[in-house]
């Protein structure tokens, strides 16, 4: 699959590619079960606290004919993890904890809607977390859900990621906010 890019002029004039920054994991199956999940960060800006934007996708179609499997990105389920999110992730991810808060999970309110994500290590059929998130709307029937199951080299590999993204979650990238500056200033001595 293709990376995708966007064209952007660099302070110099010249054009150069920027790549998204983000995780992206496909599983399909077979019988069209399957799911997908993307990872972005965004780091804390100015005021604004950075976090951990978590997207996930039921599979739509399976692979058929050459052509590859479709996910359900129209009905995607994504939240927004921030600090204390992802400490809580870590901790079953690094086998602390079997679940979030033993089995309760973590819990955001948006408006009408309440949402729900679970982490959970399993071992049996094999050794996986299974990531699972659920939205409510006002009574509380379950509004959609969607599940993905990390195998333990790609729950290795998250849990990097997630412990990487503290820092910029919490404190913001280093440099970024001189890079703002001297940018504000050339277009001052620009005027």
């Amino acid at each position: 699959m293709k990376p995708e890019y966007t064209e952007s002029a660099g302070s110099d004039g010249e054009a150069r590619a920027a790549f998204p920054p983000k995780l992206r994991l496909f599983h399909a199956t077979e019988s069209g079960n399957g799911s997908a999940m993307r990872m972005s960060l965004q780091p804390a800006e100015g005021q604004k606290d950075g976090y951990v934007m978590m997207t996930l996708a039921a599979q739509r179609t399976p692979a058929a004919n050459g052509s590859p499997a479709t996910f359900d990105w129209e009905n995607k389920l994504c939240v927004k993890l921030g600090f204390s999110d992802i400490c809580r992730m870590l901790q079953v991810l690094h086998g602390m904890n079997e679940s979030i808060d033993g089995g309760k999970g973590l819990f955001h309110r948006h408006g009408r809607f309440m949402t729900k994500i679970s982490l959970r290590h399993i071992v049996s059929p094999s050794d996986a977390y299974v990531i699972d998130v659920y939205r409510s709307a006002g009574g509380g029937e379950e509004e959609r859900h969607a599940k993905f199951v990390l195998g333990s080299g790609e729950a290795y590999g998250v849990s990097v990621l997630l412990e990487w993204s503290i820092c910029p979650i919490c404190f913001g990238m280093p440099g970024a906010g001189a890079a703002a500056a001297n940018a504000a200033g050339k277009g001052a001595d620009a005027a």
